[in-house]
């Protein structure tokens, strides 16, 4: 588990800034009039992911069947949360720049901060060791009770 590394992507985006999210009010009228949209993983991830051309009518229906967030950036430029497979976003800002530059780069994947301790191999003792103590405490209790009830007994005769 402590090899596992972890990637920044649009669900940890979407985890850290789920607050700031709102529902989209509008008809995508920014896009009617456009003839293509850049695609990203998440706003301001710095790297398109992919251009949706031939917007028409359908397509905008499909929009806003998917519409799931909306999300305005630190220089206002509105983003939507496209919910299909994958998810993506769009600036319905400035829908045609490739080069909104990246103010939420994906950190270097970091070792995943896992609540299990590394593998050392002492767990194989564990099992043995308990068995060896639960052994011992047993003869010593019934040598205790050998030696006492012995003395008991000549008390008694």
């Amino acid at each position: 588990m402590n090899q596992i590394l972890v990637c920044y992507d649009s669900i940890s985006f979407e985890e850290e800034f789920s607050d700031k999210f709102y529902t989209y009010e509008g008809d995508f009228s920014e896009l009617i009039n456009s003839e293509a949209f850049i695609c990203w993983n998440w706003p301001g991830s710095g790297v398109p992911w992919s251009t949706w051309e031939n917007i028409g009518d359908s397509n905008i229906e499909f929009l806003n069947r998917r519409v799931s967030y909306a999300y305005k950036d630190i220089d206002g430029r509105e983003w939507v949360l496209i919910i299909d497979r994958p998810d993506f976003w769009i600036c319905l800002s400035d829908p045609l720049n490739p080069d909104i530059p990246a103010f939420r780069p994906a950190p270097d994947p970091a070792v995943w901060g896992s609540e299990f301790t590394p593998y050392t191999g002492t767990e194989q003792l564990v099992l043995p060791l308990m068995a060896i103590l639960v052994v011992s405490l047993t003869a010593v209790t019934m040598i205790l009770i050998k030696v006492f009830y012995k003395q008991g007994g000549k008390k008694n005769a």
